[in-house]
C-alpha cells in the first residue's frame, strides 16, 4: 500500500496517496511533492479512516492528520498504532484498500 506517515515536532499526517504517486512509504519525504498532492485528499477513504479511527478511541483530524505531545506515553502509541492497524483492516474489508 503506497501510503505513509510523516511528520515533525508534534504533528503527524498520514498520505493517503489519493493520485496513486510513486512512493516509497520507509524513505517518504513531504518536501518532494506539491502542497496539494500531500494535504489535499478529500476523498470517502479519508472519511473512513477516521470514522474506522474514532470507533477505535483515536480522533484523527479531518486531514488524516494526530497531534502527539510530551502527554502521550507508550500505552498511548501503542493504542494509536493498533487503532490504526485495525482501521486498515476494516478499509481493506470494506473495499477501500
Amino acid at each position: 500500500m503506497p501510503w505513509a506517515a510523516y511528520g515533525e515536532y508534534s504533528a503527524v499526517h498520514v498520505f493517503t496517496n489519493p493520485q496513486g504517486l510513486s512512493v516509497d512509504p520507509l524513505n517518504f519525504d513531504p518536501s518532494a511533492y506539491r502542497y496539494d498532492q500531500i494535504m489535499r485528499d478529500k476523498s470517502e477513504v479519508v472519511r473512513k479512516l477516521r470514522l474506522a479511527m474514532v470507533i477505535n478511541g483515536v480522533d484523527l483530524a479531518g486531514a488524516a492528520s494526530c497531534m502527539l505531545s510530551a502527554v502521550h506515553g507508550d500505552d498511548d502509541l501503542t493504542k494509536t498504532t493498533d487503532a490504526f492497524r485495525t482501521a486498515l483492516a476494516m478499509l481493506k474489508d470494506d473495499g477501500e484498500l
